[in-house]
Order: structure tokens, then sequence, then C-alpha cells
């Protein structure tokens, strides 16, 4: 009997380490699992909402507000660019990591990250105000150029 009296006070120790220290673990923790989903909703949240899932919504992200960009400036629009360009800039910068999620090649990927950069180049040389028109239209030019071969892209990054 005195046996199974050390045994089971082992057992209740070791149970009681494991809850007390978090057994398993490869870090002390005291937080709860409602902690955990807490902390990863915190996280979550703090994702942009203009952050594309994937690729293919990038680069369409990417077009889109190059068109919106470009209608405002040659109306001379008096809204803001800012907040567009800003956008859009976030998104070149993270167009490289996204791609790299797909199914793109690294030659592909290379390409990927050469327009990235060269749009965001491009989109921080231009002049909202208007007074620059002439190379604006330069730039827009390109930016549309490089912006067709990035959709040229996109039947390369899904799994077929």
């Amino acid at each position: 009997m005195r046996h199974n009296d050390t045994l089971l006070a082992t057992v209740l120790l070791i149970q009681f380490l494991c809850v007390a220290v978090g057994c398993g673990s490869s870090s002390v923790s005291s937080g709860t699992v409602e902690d955990s989903e807490h902390h990863d909703e915190h996280l979550e949240h703090h994702r942009p909402e203009h952050r594309p899932a994937s690729f293919t919504a990038a680069v369409e992200q990417i077009a889109r507000r190059h068109a919106r960009i470009q209608a405002k400036m040659m109306k001379k629009s008096d809204q803001s660019l800012d907040h567009e360009i800003s956008e859009l800039l976030d998104i070149l910068v993270w167009l490289p990591e996204i791609a790299g999620d797909s199914e793109l090649r690294q030659s592909d990927w290379e390409t990927v990250k050469q327009h990235a950069e060269s749009l965001a180049s491009l989109l921080q040389k231009l002049d909202p105000s208007g007074i620059g028109v002439q190379q604006d239209i330069s730039s827009i030019h390109e930016m549309t150029t490089l912006i067709k071969d990035l959709r040229k892209l996109v039947p390369a990054s899904v799994r077929h």
C-alpha cells in the first residue's frame, strides 16, 4: 500500500507542476486560453484593411488605385491624393512578400520585386499639385506598363 501512496503523490506532484509551470511548453506562460485567443484576435486587428490577401488581389488593387490616382490627377481634382498614394505605397512594399506566398517561380518573384520598387519610386515622384504634369504623364504611362507586366504574372501565381 505504501508504494501506491508514493506513486499517487508523485503523479499528483507532476500534475501540479504541469499546471503551475506549463507542461510541454517551451516557455513559461501565466496566460489562459482566453488570453491567448484575445492576443490572436489583437494581432488580426493590426492587419491593415487595405493589405491584399493574395497576389491576384494585390495586382488588382494596384491597378485600380493607379487608375483612380491617374484620373484625379488628369482632372486636377481638389481631392487630396495623399491617402490614396500612401495606401498604394503600402501595397507595393508588401507585394514581394505576398508574391512570395504564391506559386510564382523565383525569376517571376524577382520581376515582381523589381516592378514593385520601380512603381513605388515613380509613385513617390508624382506631383499631386499638377505642376509637373508632363513628367507625371510620363511616369503614369511607365507605371501602366509595369502594372500590365504584373497582371501577366497573375496566372502563374495560382496553383493549377
